[in-house]
Order: structure tokens, then C-alpha cells, then sequence
């Protein structure tokens, strides 16, 4: 309505026909405007029931910043059930966290780690995967391997072979 009071102001009394058409453009604009794109979440699983959400939030923001760490409780004991859902703010951090955390031992658990089967509930929003990953991949592998060396006094058992966008070495 407001859409339709804004196009008739511009288009002048009596044109209703293209005071309509004006106000289906901008609520059009609006809705492109509005739209955003967010990383896809990621999934952590296998993850020991003693690993806490701050233990978690540390070892991955070593990949990039995040949005959301969501570490999957009982609602009936308030025990961890075992997995959690991470939201980065650049889907190559996600996808760097994914590859590189893939298989990784914490607190004597392998972890399993994807993308998660969830669409954004928000509206307007779109979430997004990539395979990319940052250019300074090694250094936040890095900083991930020191992370996991403070919470459980052994580091990332494997580096996974990540090619290093614009170089042609293997991380």
C-alpha cells in the first residue's frame, strides 16, 4: 500500500493502472535489495559429549568468523547429543573448516563434518556452499592446529591437501 501511495505520488492522479505496475516495480527492487546470501551451516558430528560450545566456537573461528555456534543439546538432561551447527559469515571459511576438520581426532572422537541439510528459515535469504577456500588457507590451518594443540595437547593429525587459490603448491 505504501508502494502504491509512493508510484501514484511519482506517476500523478489518474494513472492508476500504471500507479499499480510502478508499485509492483519498487516492491520488486525491494525484495532484491532485501535479499541476502548467507553461508550454508555446517555440520559437526561425532563430537565428544565433555567438548563444550565455547571449546568449539575456539578451535573453528581459527577457519573464519562466525555467526552462530549451535552445539546440539538433550532439552530433557542438557547433555551435548553429539553434534552442532556452525554459521560463517564467508562460505570459504566453511568450506576450509569443512575439509580441514574432516576426520580430526577431539577428545579421542573422530569428527564428521559437511554440509548441513538445512535451508534458511529466514526469509529472503539465501544460503550458500562453495568449494573455494581463503586465500591464506594455511595460516588459519595453522592457527586451527595451535587452537586444537591448547584444548586437547595434540594437534590436527592430518592436513588435508588444499590447493592454494593463486599459487600452485599444495597447502
Amino acid at each position: 500500500a505504501a508502494a502504491a501511495a509512493a508510484a501514484a505520488a511519482v506517476v500523478g492522479d489518474g494513472e492508476e493502472a500504471n500507479a499499480a505496475r510502478a508499485a509492483a516495480a519498487i516492491a520488486a527492487s525491494f525484495a532484491v535489495a532485501g535479499s541476502r546470501k548467507e553461508s550454508q551451516k555446517v555440520y559437526v558430528g561425532s563430537i565428544d559429549r565433555a567438548v563444550t560450545q565455547a571449546q568449539l566456537q575456539a578451535l573453528f573461528s581459527q577457519f573464519g568468523e562466525l555467526d552462530r555456534v549451535a552445539l546440539q543439546l538433550d532439552p530433557a538432561t542438557g547433555v551435548s547429543r553429539g553434534f552442532a551447527f556452525l554459521t560463517y559469515k564467508d562460505p570459504r571459511a566453511a568450506s576450509l573448516a569443512i575439509k580441514t576438520m574432516q576426520g580430526q581426532m577431539v577428545a579421542g572422537r573422530q569428527l564428521k563434518t559437511g554440509w548441513a541439510n538445512q535451508v534458511s528459515s529466514t526469509p529472503g535469504v539465501e544460503a550458500v556452499t562453495t568449494e573455494e577456500i581463503p586465500e591464506d588457507a594455511a595460516t588459519r590451518i595453522q592457527n586451527a592446529h595451535l587452537a586444537l594443540v591448547q584444548l586437547t595437547g595434540s594437534g590436527l593429525v592430518t592436513v588435508p591437501s588444499v590447493v592454494a587459490p593463486n599459487a600452485a603448491e599444495t597447502l
